[in-house]
C-alpha cells in the first residue's frame, strides 16, 4: 500500500523537519494537500510532488524515512 503524504511528513519529521514546516510551505505557497505521492519503478522508493504559486514543482523521492532531491540519490541511499 501506498504511503500517504501525512505518513512521510510523520516519518521525515526528525530526518527533513522543515520540509513539511508551515512557514517552508507557506513560503513557496503550498499546502499539505497540494502534494502527490506516486510509486515509481523502485519498489522502496516513492515520489513525492506540488505545484508551487509560480508554477514551478517542488519534487523529492522518499525512501526509508529520508527524502532525496532526485531519483538516483534515493536509489543509491546517500543523501
Amino acid at each position: 500500500m501506498i504511503k500517504t503524504i501525512y505518513e512521510i511528513k510523520r516519518a521525515v519529521a526528525e530526518t527533513a523537519p522543515h520540509f513539511f514546516s508551515r512557514n517552508t510551505m507557506k513560503f513557496f505557497g503550498q499546502r499539505m494537500k497540494d502534494f502527490h505521492v506516486e510509486e515509481t519503478d523502485h519498489p522502496e522508493i516513492l515520489r513525492i510532488w506540488a505545484k508551487r504559486e509560480n508554477g514551478d514543482i517542488t519534487e523529492r523521492f522518499y525512501r526509508e524515512n529520508n527524502l532525496y532531491g532526485n531519483y538516483e540519490s534515493a536509489k543509491e541511499g546517500e543523501k
